[in-house]
């Protein structure tokens, strides 16, 4: 059985019991390391480069540093679209492939870390799950791990990551201001929620802010958002500090999680700005929009 990832604007999918130990933030140039729970079995690493790659020097090159420490030359490989190499280290195989994204201009590697014997089939399993993940029409930008599947305004760089168990956390804000995106995936929920979800959501609001909550059912989902409240000043109304903000949070009962999507500062976007279940942030294939 194959799980789904979706990570930097790559999607890749692997066997369902590999889970992701190790991740890098950086959209430029990083790394995520793939697990079983015997040992380390899939290297994902993205560059983002100007232009089409020179494979044959990159190849080369890769060679000589795979022959240092007098290791057997390795044996050129090729599938579709990706080249590369397979070695050998202290007696076990390693498949190193890399393919050239265009339309995100990120050059790719996959490294697989075989125990034993190299596994063909589901080396190429995974290698042809691999492709880029473009924005949706309204700009919107799909992460899926962790038991997370959100869809993240365009201009937020990936800032933060919680993953304990019983809780995934992300948090995404733009470079510069205040603009921020938070999605949650909690459980344990009878252990330590001692309140009703719409109570939870509304002491997450910001401080300085006064805000309701408004209840409604989805496809079966219990669904509770925050909504700020107009605040005046005298007789005049000004503009709070910290921009708008809102967010929503609902129990799945397929799984009794307790999900969460927040956002703060600046405006909403067109196109999906304000938070919504399914929308913006999916728990179950129940009445979600994909």
């Amino acid at each position: 059985m194959m799980r789904e990832w979706i990570w930097r604007n790559l999607r890749l999918e692997c066997p369902a019991d590999w889970e992701m130990l190790l991740f890098s933030r950086s959209p430029a140039q990083g790394r995520c390391v793939f697990a079983d729970r015997y040992a380390h079995r899939l290297e994902l690493s993205w560059r983002v480069v100007p232009g089409r790659p020179d494979f044959d020097r990159m190849l080369s090159d890769y060679a000589g540093s795979l022959r240092a420490g007098g290791r057997p030359d390795p044996a050129p490989l090729r599938a579709g679209a990706w080249r590369g190499w397979l070695a050998e280290k202290d007696g076990r195989p390693s498949s190193r492939l890399g393919l050239h994204l265009p339309a995100e201009a990120c050059l790719v590697e996959l490294v697989f870390l075989w125990p034993d014997a190299r596994d063909e089939a589901l080396e190429h399993a995974i290698l042809d799950s691999v492709r880029d993940e473009p924005a949706d029409a309204d700009g919107l930008r799909r992460w899926r791990a962790f038991g997370l599947d959100a869809r993240v305004s365009p201009g937020l760089d990936f800032r933060a990551c919680v993953v304990q168990p019983a809780r995934a956390e992300w948090t995404f804000a733009a470079p510069r201001g205040r603009r921020r995106e938070r999605f949650a995936r909690l459980g344990l929920v009878d252990q330590w929620l001692r309140r009703p979800v719409g109570d939870w959501l509304l002491a997450r609001a910001p401080a300085n802010r006064k805000a309701t909550v408004q209840r409604r059912t989805e496809a079966g989902h219990e669904v509770f958002s925050l909504v700020p409240a107009e605040t005046a000043c005298s007789m005049i109304t000004l503009p709070l500090k910290g921009g708008a903000f809102g967010g929503e949070a609902w129990i799945c009962p397929r799984d009794g999680r307790l999900y969460a999507v927040e956002w703060n500062g600046g405006r909403p976007r067109p196109g999906g700005g304000e938070p919504r279940r399914g929308r913006r942030l999916a728990c179950c294939e129940t009445g979600v929009e994909r």
